[in-house]
Order: C-alpha cells, then structure tokens, then sequence
C-alpha cells in the first residue's frame, strides 16, 4: 500500500512508538480559551489573556479483518502526525487521550477506521502555513 501523500511528500502518524499503518488521512484543530482581564490604570484597561491549549485530532486508515485496533477508547500515549515524512519538525506531538474508535466505509465501498482523540497536555505545534 502507498502512503497518502501530502502535497507531494508522505505523511505518517504513530500513537506511542507504533505507527499507524494504510494510513488514509490525519486532522488536528487546536484551541485556547481567553478570558478578559482588566487591569486598573493607564492604558486600554481591558485585554484578552490566553488560557489553556486544547483541542482534537482524529487519523484515519484502511481497515481489515486480520488489521489490530492500535489504540482503544480511553488509552493515553503521545500521538504524532507528520505533515511530512521526511521532516519530523513539520507536525503536532503530544499526549493524547483516544476517545473514539469507528470502523466505517468510504465511497468506494474500503472499510476504514478513524481514531479520535483528545489532547491532553501541551501539544508541540509546528506546522505553519507555507511550509512543504
């Protein structure tokens, strides 16, 4: 099986030191929650302030029969999806959280399973728009 590929170059995706194999695609989508702060004084007297990252992730891969689950629904290990193979500084790591583990199909009738999961700590970010 080919590894997807992403603009021109493979991606891959790993749940502790396991990779995730017929991979089909990854998402992630981190969020920070705000809060006003309002400090007494000169100045503007109100400012946003950034509070705890979060957000979520799912990988998708070709299923099978005689396939393994790699992750079950509440097991904690870091997950890692590469933008780009071959550069490890291109993608998101971090501890996560599985909450989800679907087996379904897609248009062409392949059986799938898609991951979910939940970031769990400090998520190491460095895809940015841009980059290959």
């Amino acid at each position: 099986m080919a590894k997807l590929i992403y603009d021109a170059k493979a991606i891959e995706a790993y749940w502790g030191v396991a990779k995730f194999t017929s991979l089909r695609g990854w998402s992630s989508s981190l969020t920070a929650d705000t809060a006003d702060s309002t400090v007494a004084g000169a100045g503007s007297g109100r400012t946003k302030e950034v509070g705890f990252l979060g957000g979520t992730a799912t990988v998708t891969c070709l299923f099978n029969d005689t396939d393994e689950m790699l992750a079950s629904k509440g097991a904690v290990a870091v997950l890692e999806l590469l933008r780009d193979a071959t550069n490890a500084s291109k993608g998101y790591k971090g501890p996560a959280v599985c909450t989800d583990v679907s087996i379904g199909q897609d248009k062409d009738g392949h059986a799938e399973v898609t991951y979910s999961f939940l970031w769990s700590d400090t998520v190491t970010a460095t895809v940015t728009k841009g980059t290959a």
